[in-house]
């Protein structure tokens, strides 16, 4: 029934000030997500001792003038990459969890920390930076704004005509007790 009242041709074309209202009645729909930009170093759980050995690769880090090209060795391979651009939370909660997604964000630019866990084990990170998440202004997303308003129009039109076409049907089903539940257990064994 959704495909045959699907037809939305005759839907108008929303004023700027209908799409305003809309951005201006939910902003936070429209947010940009912050952005981190960071690399990794992964110690993994199949391998002894993860977690002490991701501890003593970043006190070789903090304590010397090792940088973490030299400390690769020290970590397990991964089979994410290891340098990751201008990544919202949900793109590196997809790849390493929530909880990996969430420290990453809390952790300061320019330096290695952890370790941190995630899905696939322990990992020393080094946020090289951070951009804030924010609402951005009705211009920057005018045209998400305008698909967002035709969706609810959409589904609106859908659901009106749905509710229209029930009122001209009368759905009638047997009561449960009258159903002889006995007889369909039967088939079904029968059947299998």
């Amino acid at each position: 029934m959704e495909f045959l009242i699907g037809d939305m041709t005759g839907l108008k074309e929303p004023s700027t000030s209908e799409l305003k209202a809309l951005f201006a009645k939910n902003p936070d729909r429209f947010a940009i997500p912050p952005r981190v930009s960071f690399r990794q170093l992964h110690f993994s759980v199949d391998n002894p001792n993860a977690r002490d050995r991701a501890l003593a690769a970043l006190e070789k880090i903090t304590s010397s003038s090792s940088n973490a090209t030299a400390l690769l060795a020290d970590a397990d391979p991964c089979k994410s990459q290891d340098a990751y651009t201008e990544r919202t939370p949900g793109e590196i909660a997809k790849e390493y969890g929530l909880y990996f997604a969430k420290a990453v964000l809390q952790l300061s630019p320019g330096t290695w920390q952890g370790p941190v866990w995630s899905e696939h084990g322990w990992h020393l990170v080094f946020v090289r930076s951070i951009e804030a998440g924010r609402v951005p202004t009705f211009e920057e997303v005018e045209s998400k704004v305008k698909s967002a308003w035709l969706d609810e129009k959409q589904r609106e039109i859908k659901r009106m005509a749905l509710q229209n076409m029930r009122t001209r049907y009368t759905v009638t089903a047997p009561l449960f007790d009258a159903f002889d539940w006995g007889k369909l257990r039967a088939q079904a064994i029968f059947l299998d």
